[in-house]
């Protein structure tokens, strides 16, 4: 073989490979939470909530021997054991709203997943690097705890094609390009990733992949690398998702290290939310939607299923692959009846919903929720005052929403669900 170094070329798509599923290995890692307080840290406000359902608000003051000291409006510091912890919410910011599509998505071993604006593989480095979405600095990561990256959305057969991919066997890497309706890939060896150009190895020659053809990449799997804690779970704004071996607060930030022992620091102002019972969710507009009506009001025989297609926002099969980084707000008028099937598992809805009067009437709205026809949630919204619903139960096939004006009409009033997300039981 000649020892002159090979020339990269631009790739042409070969054949479409398929690959057989494998049993995932994993090993089982020891969760430790250590919690330490530091003088003179910045002090987060934050909502505690607690497994009893209850919930406070306040200053995280000090954390220390398995417990958060809060202080709350009044002055008074409340200690609170992480044992009864659930959740720590960070307030909601503006730019949280208008979150953009990040460049890329990528699959960390340990389940941990980041969004990148940027990244960047060296050949022959042991790290590569990435700037996280709403992110303050550029993380490093170990090479070896790469799982997947997915540079593009992918929606219906692309998005389920995906997933049947980075589940199958790897003896090596594989560079995925979108192909027309369908997804193919090289395997090989991946050198260097730049600007969203992969280089990677195929046969003893270097292949150069344009970023406009570039779905993703699956890298070899290591046994083992798929377990993941279900424990916590510590949500970046800018929609990364990381679930640690062990994590450390203290007033001014958060250090989660996760699996590969690699350690992240942020400040509070990065995080969204950390929980201490983490499970799996599935953004709500992304469910497969049964049924889908609106009832105007007046009777308006014929134009009942034009009016549903222009006023209710895109859900289900529309939608494609459930976002990642910032779930976008789901508006629906009073007089919306929605019903969607639940996934297995499914044992539970959580959602931020304000009501909106367009007319200014001050007219409130009644929001009912059913699981199987019955009922979970039964709330009266004020306008333009958010409030935090949530709802738990044991099995469930369907969900339904339904809105109606309080008093009135139906005309001119909405509701709008922000974050609204269906959780899934740890074991599945």
């Amino acid at each position: 073989m000649s020892e002159k170094a090979p020339r990269a070329r631009e790739m042409h798509p070969p054949a479409t490979h398929r690959a057989a599923a494998w049993p995932v290995l994993g090993v089982v890692f020891l969760l430790t939470v250590f919690l330490s307080f530091r003088e003179g840290a910045s002090q987060p406000a934050m909502t505690v909530e607690l497994e009893d359902q209850t919930s406070l608000a306040g200053i995280l003051q000090q954390c220390a021997g398995g417990v958060l000291h809060i202080e709350v409006a009044t002055g008074q510091t409340v200690a609170v054991e992480l044992a009864r912890v659930r959740r720590l919410l960070l307030p909601v910011r503006e730019d949280d709203k208008h979150a953009t599509t990040p460049a890329s998505v990528v699959g960390l071993i340990g389940g941990n997943q980041l969004q990148c604006d940027t990244l960047e593989l060296r050949e022959n480095a042991a790290s590569f690097t990435c700037q996280l979405a709403a992110g303050t600095g550029e993380v490093a990561i170990p090479a070896k705890c790469l799982r997947w990256i997915r540079f593009r959305p992918l929606t219906g057969a692309l998005a389920k094609e995906w997933k049947q991919l980075i589940s199958s066997p790897a003896e090596g890497d594989r560079v995925i390009v979108a192909h027309g309706d369908f997804l193919d890939f090289y395997p090989g060896s991946v050198v260097s990733i730049k600007g969203g150009e992969v280089t990677f190895r195929l046969d003893d020659e270097l292949v150069r992949v344009p970023a406009d053809r570039l779905a993703g990449i699956i890298f070899a799997a290591q046994p083992g690398e798929e377990t993941v804690s279900r424990t916590i779970l510590v949500e970046h704004r800018g929609g990364s998702q990381l679930r640690p071996e062990k994590l450390e607060l203290t007033p001014a930030e958060v250090t989660a290290t996760i699996a590969g022992g690699v350690s992240l620091r942020f400040a509070w102002e990065e995080v969204k939310a950390v929980e201490f019972e983490s499970r799996t969710r599935i953004a709500l507009l992304a469910l497969p939607v049964v049924a889908a009506e609106y009832r105007p009001p007046i009777p308006l025989p014929g134009l009942e299923s034009d009016l549903a297609r222009l006023l209710l926002p895109a859900m289900g099969s529309e939608v494609g692959e459930a976002p990642q980084r910032h779930i976008p707000p789901l508006r629906f008028p009073a007089g919306a009846v929605v019903q969607w099937n639940l996934p297995a598992g499914a044992c539970g809805f959580r959602a931020r919903v304000t009501a909106l009067d367009k007319e200014e009437t001050g007219r409130s709205v009644e929001m009912r929720l059913r699981v199987d026809g019955a009922e979970a949630v039964s709330i009266r919204l004020l306008p333009d005052h958010p409030r935090e619903i949530s709802a738990e139960w044991q099995t469930g096939k369907t969900l339904e929403l339904m809105l109606s004006a309080a008093t009135g009409s139906n005309f001119g009033l909405f509701v709008e669900l922000e974050d609204a997300v269906v959780l899934l039981r740890p074991d599945n």
